[in-house]
């Protein structure tokens, strides 16, 4: 009976229903749910935690989704990356409103932060690597078929910066077209907007908006801050 064990165990982990059972953090998964769905979308799971992770949940905080959105919609901690050492607890805080309109995986160790009277927006397929940070104080809205690295996107300067007798704006609404793709340690600024089919080259910083003079997109963005180093590319966003 003991070697039938030894042989069993191995083959468990590789069977897909119990790999997600298991990887499951269920009382986080549950709260999340009942907390920010209606019943009837709540009992299918569309919000799934995977690993610790920190919650905070504001008073009005809600999730708009689809009335047929199914278990899985959203992922948080997800461990889909081939690297999968974990360090630390993803952190999901919630005081404004979050618009998913598909699935969406989000990986370890990554925190996301809606403030209170803020809206993110995230579109359908979109793939957001570990270690990254989406913090949401007025306005963010990302695309479809958007594919980042570790990435740092921020509508907010955190702190108010004056020039001579002029204030800069805190905040700024950032926009993030379809079919993008954010390369490693790439960062979205306030009042950014980075049209579709474009591709932000590692350790980019976009501060601007890049639609204005090419609301086609199809983009190359690298530099500090970010510049348009071409206009004819095709970003392959397949996950």
């Amino acid at each position: 009976m003991r070697g039938n064990l030894k042989f069993i165990a191995p083959i468990i982990p590789s069977i897909p229903m119990f790999n997600s059972f298991f990887r499951t953090n269920w009382l986080a998964t549950l709260k999340l749910n009942l907390k920010l769905l209606p019943w009837h979308q709540a009992r299918r799971l569309p919000i799934v935690v995977e690993g610790p992770l920190r919650i905070e949940i504001g008073e009005g905080a809600r999730v708009i989704m689809p009335d047929d959105a199914t278990k899985g919609t959203i992922t948080l901690g997800s461990r889909h990356e081939t690297y999968k050492a974990e360090a630390g607890k993803a952190q999901f805080s919630i005081f404004g409103t979050w618009e998913v309109r598909g699935k969406i995986r989000i990986g370890l160790d990554s925190c996301l932060y809606i403030h209170r009277g803020a809206m993110l927006t995230t579109g359908k397929d979109v793939y957001v690597a570990r270690d990254s940070q989406i913090e949401c104080a007025e306005r963010v809205s990302i695309g479809d078929n958007v594919l980042a690295g570790e990435v740092y996107i921020c509508d907010s300067a955190g702190h108010s910066v004056a020039h001579g007798e002029d204030v800069q704006p805190l905040t700024k609404p950032i926009i993030i077209g379809d079919g993008c793709y954010f390369g490693f340690r790439s960062m979205v600024l306030r009042g950014a907007v980075v049209p579709p089919h474009s591709v932000i080259g590692s350790g980019a910083v976009c501060t601007r908006d890049y639609g204005a003079d090419h609301p086609d997109g199809h983009l190359l963005l690298t530099g500090v801050p970010a510049e348009v180093k071409a206009s004819d590319v095709t970003p392959d966003c397949h996950v």
